[in-house]
């Protein structure tokens, strides 16, 4: 079985063989064997933080398929650990289920807009943003979990499936997409559209913050209420579940992209600078905040170019200015969720101020946002113990135990 995130959503891979033979403990360079049943290569690369559009591949067994590549495997933890210093955040992951990552590629694809042919995607594509030549686009196909560009997305799905697949083992894996509560069913077909070209066989949907739930080890079979705040990069959903269903949900086109958006802005406005996406990701990362009354105040020297004289600039900035300028997006978030508390029945209410509200996705990673959520909501919030990859695992899970997705109300379908 494998799991495949997007930033759509959750793309998964069900396979009778997974073919991947070497093994790579999280944390640790040491290979382990076990026979003719072998493990999946995985490498703790860890993730970059705020990092909702990825691509994860989840894989519980192989069977062997010829001689076991080690240079492959160390490649591809080499290539982890580097994301982690680079300090990216727009990937695409491929992880194994309880074992870690094996690929670590941005979803961006590099276009020659003369020939529309593609140049580049995932790492090399990434680091051309902010640094192409006129007649080369890096291309971001994926836009608020749903598909911006159809072709680009396609084609970019079946480059990550290529490269973890062995030919002949797998003809026609089943797929699980995660996708927004709100998507339209034009957005749905588009979405099933282009999975099935990218890996074929079956196609099921399932809304998001269902499966980052589960993901996050939350029971939402049982009769008492679940809440659950899944912040990424395109979009933050909130929802309350029992009984294995959503009973009330909002899905927010607010979050990571547009905190980003309110970095770059305020920098612009308040200091006359102009920064790219890559420094933007750095100021979230080592100074960004939720808590504008923070005492915790730190620096950071941010460079990029004068928007007045067009001249190389750096500036200082504060972690009380980062989130100044991401004031507005939290509070909408919270608004958010205050506005699905207040449509749910009394009973379930009151098993949230006894359960809590746990927060997944990227977002989650944000210094004090549990805190200042908690304080809104006046119930306790918690941060999920891996919120980058919940939705992916939760995905897996429910692919593991298709019986329990029945009780979907109807937006887990199959085509």
């Amino acid at each position: 079985m494998a799991v495949i995130e997007t930033m759509m959503g959750d793309l998964g891979i069900l396979a009778n063989h997974v073919p991947v033979i070497a093994s790579l403990r999280i944390g640790e360079t040491r290979f382990k064997f076990n026979g003719n049943d072998m493990d999946t290569v995985a490498v703790n690369g860890g993730f970059a933080e705020f990092s909702n559009n990825t691509l994860t591949i989840v894989a519980d067994s192989a069977e062997r398929k010829g001689d076991i590549d080690v240079s492959r495997a160390t490649h591809a933890r080499e290539r982890a650990e580097q994301k982690i210093k680079d300090a990216q955040s727009k990937n695409d992951t491929d992880a194994l289920k309880r074992k870690g990552i094996v690929l670590n590629e941005p979803s961006v694809v590099a276009v020659d807009t003369k020939t529309n042919k593609v140049l580049a995607v995932g790492t090399e594509a990434y680091q051309m943003v902010g640094r192409t030549p006129g007649n080369i686009k890096a291309i971001r196909p994926l836009k608020d979990g749903v598909i911006s560009d159809f072709d680009i997305t396609q084609e970019m799905l079946s480059y990550f499936i290529s490269k973890l697949s062995v030919k002949g083992v797998v003809s026609k894996p089943q797929t699980m997409i995660c996708a927004p509560t709100n998507i339209t069913n034009i957005e749905r077909k588009a979405i099933i559209q282009a999975a099935e070209r990218a890996a074929g066989g079956q196609v099921f949907i399932e809304e998001e913050p269902k499966v980052a739930a589960v993901g996050a080890g939350m029971d939402i079979y049982q009769p008492h209420g679940s809440m659950v705040i899944d912040m990424g990069g395109g979009t933050s959903d909130i929802a309350v579940l029992s009984l294995g269903d959503i009973v009330a949900s909002k899905s927010l086109k607010i979050a990571g992209d547009v905190m980003n958006g309110d970095i770059v802005n305020f920098l612009k406005q308040e200091h006359n600078l102009i920064i790219g996406e890559h420094t933007v990701e750095r100021i979230k990362m080592q100074i960004g905040t939720a808590d504008v009354s923070s005492q915790d105040v730190k620096e950071m020297e941010v460079r990029g170019r004068d928007s007045v004289s067009g001249m190389p600039k750096s500036v200082t900035i504060t972690s009380q200015e980062v989130a100044q300028a991401i004031n507005g997006s939290i509070n909408s978030i919270v608004s958010g969720a205050k506005a699905v508390l207040e449509t749910i029945p009394p009973e379930i209410s009151a098993d949230i101020i006894d359960r809590g509200v746990m927060l997944t996705g990227g977002g989650a990673l944000l210094k004090d946002i549990d805190t200042v959520i908690a304080n809104a909501l006046t119930v306790p919030v918690y941060i999920s113990e891996d919120p980058l990859d919940n939705v992916a695992k939760g995905a897996g899970e429910m692919l593991e135990h298709m019986s329990n997705t029945k009780k979907s109300r109807g937006f887990f379908s199959r085509k």
